[in-house]
């Protein structure tokens, strides 16, 4: 029987020459972001001032809610209504 001759094929994934431009790109990135930070949040972009007014003018506020005791006498029925009570009532 005849056997054939086989060779060992190494296929390169390309991680040679651009790997060093991807390191390069987000070095590149984060340099722009912190310098951006800075900026940002130095006030380079404005002027620092952050105070807000808000001119409500009059404004009528309720007094708070306090719950009110009903009048026996002059509130609604109740859920029993209809039924009698032992006084007669």
């Amino acid at each position: 029987m005849l056997e054939r001759e086989r060779e060992t094929h190494v296929v390169s994934s390309g991680g040679g020459g651009s790997g060093g431009a991807s390191w390069l790109i987000a070095g590149i990135l984060i340099v722009v972001l912190i310098v951006g930070g800075i900026l940002l949040y130095g006030g380079e972009f404005s002027d620092g001032n952050v105070d807000v007014s808000v001119d409500t003018g009059e404004l009528d506020t309720p007094a708070p809610a306090t719950p009110q005791l009903a009048d026996p006498e002059t509130s609604a029925p109740g859920p029993d209504a209809g039924t009698p009570s032992p006084d007669g009532r």
